[in-house]
């Protein structure tokens, strides 16, 4: 299954990375390999993860406090937020349309 990120959540990944490298650049790498682990695991079963509502998902990123919040649908596997769970749960929703 093909995926596609919203440019939001493109930019959320690219700012929660650029947090954790000015701290520490290993804990940046691995924020960025377990959100594409998390990734990987939706593409293989995208339905086995908490279905929030009407074909959304959640599947939280491993070892951090953020999850992928994402559409799968026949054509391809839409993420549309990779938010931090501490933090406006529900800004993303702008987002389904």
């Amino acid at each position: 299954m093909t995926s596609r990120l919203h440019p939001a959540a493109r930019r959320e990944i690219g700012d929660a990375a650029i947090y954790y490298a000015q701290r520490n650049q290993a804990i940046a790498d691995r924020f960025l390999d377990a959100v594409e682990l998390a990734i990987r695991k939706i593409r293989e079963t995208p339905t086995r993860f908490r279905q929030l509502e009407n074909e959304l998902y959640r599947c939280r990123v491993a070892g951090f406090p953020y999850a992928i919040i994402y559409k799968p649908t026949k054509a391809e596997l839409i993420i549309l937020a990779v938010k931090h769970d501490r933090r406006r749960p529900d800004y993303w929703r702008t987002r389904l349309q």
